[in-house]
């Protein structure tokens, strides 16, 4: 990794909520961005910051600063952001880790978030072929939740999850009425199938007994929630299937109705090679969507929650102009999908695209409609030398405003462009320049 590479600030994906507020509020301009923190990288994405937006523009950040495996959080009141400060300080002692940290507020204000923590194992006397020896231990592994109160300084924890040797992916989501759901990625012991866990929260409630959705003992990966304003939900993976010397992966999802019972599980797709990222989105009527990228294109299935007769439709590739052609041999390529779905049923999918013959690499943007037609579409160049400028998309509830931010990582610079229905896609905001970390999608 370049040296020049080596430092990361948090601040995108802050501005492109913040950004989005002020469209929603019709407050002219953006505002300028805010470096909450600077932190080595190592191992993990650069961009590892979950930020939520409340109507009013208070905003709270979560983060790991990779340097020290200690989660932090800034907050955003009247405008202005805190310095960073640490919810979760694990062991150095113990070598302790945290992965997936992500935040939600909910409809009292108060702050949530969810982070897995693994300690491993030490080293200890085992009995192998008769004899004595020394070994390793198993990891010590939970799913944890942290809640911070309105006006609080201090977040109360508490383990999520039962024990086990490996918990990751952890995501949290929230209802308008404040319902948490939660989910997580869980292997109880070595040589026992990986469950995909659940716990919700009601109003006011206290959080339920964790729930397996799934098992398998096939390698589960790209495990992606999401919740609906009326609390349906929908959470989709991707799995490893191997019979013999053939190898393929499934895309598989269940989905959480109105009285909180899960479905069977169902198979939208599968796919020869395996995918690298996967979304979902799910909107109030129980329109779910999938999204994910597929021999260098991008794809989109749909599903009727509604209509229990209802199934995934067909996979559409999706294009940045009719009749563009994807594939390994070009000449075009889609990497990295991201997406966002209003409550209506407005879906603003993009990704980042490349034309093999000319070298150009774009931002790709589009907005479908409840229907599935394209309401508005749009893209912008990024640094041809690098790619890896991977998306990330948000949009009102109301489906009001839209945005999309990046990292050019050519140029080092942060991008968000923004968008309103009655006046179309603005002028992208390129932001300060900074350092930061190359990094793959999830996978």
């Amino acid at each position: 990794m370049n040296k020049k590479h080596l430092k990361s600030c948090v601040w995108l994906f802050a501005l492109l909520v913040v950004g989005l507020n002020n469209l929603a509020s019709a407050v002219p301009g953006w505002t300028a961005p805010t470096a909450l923190s600077t932190m080595t990288l190592f191992s993990l994405p650069a961009n590892n910051a979950s930020v939520v937006v409340v109507a009013n523009g208070d905003s709270t950040a979560v983060w790991i600063n990779e340097s020290n495996n200690v989660v932090q959080y800034a907050q955003r009141k009247a405008g202005v952001w805190s310095a960073a400060k640490s919810l979760y300080v694990p062991s150095a002692t113990k070598n302790e880790t945290t992965s997936s940290a992500h935040v939600v507020v909910k409809s009292d204000g108060s702050a949530v978030a969810i982070f897995a923590s693994t300690t491993p194992g030490t080293l200890q006397y085992c009995v192998s072929g008769g004899r004595v020896i020394r070994c390793l231990g198993p990891s010590k592994s939970f799913a944890k939740v942290a809640t911070l109160s309105v006006g609080g300084t201090s977040w109360s924890k508490t383990n999520l999850s039962a024990q086990g040797i490996l918990i990751d992916d952890t995501q949290i989501a929230v209802d308008a009425s404040g319902n948490l759901l939660a989910s997580w990625r869980y292997l109880p012991s070595a040589g026992q199938p990986t469950q995909l866990q659940m716990a919700s929260q009601t109003t006011g409630g206290t959080w339920s007994t964790a729930q397996s959705v799934y098992s398998s003992n096939n390698p589960i990966s790209l495990p992606s929630l999401s919740l609906a304003a009326n609390g349906e939900a929908l959470l989709a993976w991707q799995e490893k299937l191997t019979n013999g010397t053939s190898i393929s992966f499934a895309l598989n999802a269940t989905y959480r109705d109105s009285r909180g019972v899960w479905s069977p599980v169902e198979n939208p797709q599968n796919l020869a090679a395996q995918t690298w990222t996967l979304r979902t989105g799910i909107d109030g009527n129980g329109i779910a969507t999938l999204v994910w990228d597929n021999n260098y294109s991008v794809q989109l299935s749909r599903r009727d929650n509604s209509n229990a007769s209802s199934t995934w439709t067909t996979p559409i590739t999706l294009a940045s102009a009719p009749g563009t052609q994807y594939g390994y041999a070009g000449p075009f390529a889609a990497y990295s999908p991201d997406i966002a779905v209003s409550t209506g049923g407005d879906v603003l999918i993009s990704w980042l695209e490349s034309e093999a013959s000319t070298g150009l690499w774009q931002i790709e943007a589009q907005i479908l409609s409840a229907n599935g037609l394209i309401q508005s579409a749009a893209s912008w160049p990024v640094d041809p030398q690098t790619g890896n400028s991977y998306p990330s998309a948000t949009i009102s509830a109301d489906g009001s405003a839209a945005a999309v931010g990046w990292i050019d990582n050519g140029s080092s610079s942060a991008n968000v462009a923004s968008f309103t229905p009655a006046s179309g896609w603005g002028l992208v905001i390129c932001n300060r320049y900074w350092l930061v970390g190359r990094h793959r999608g999830a996978g």
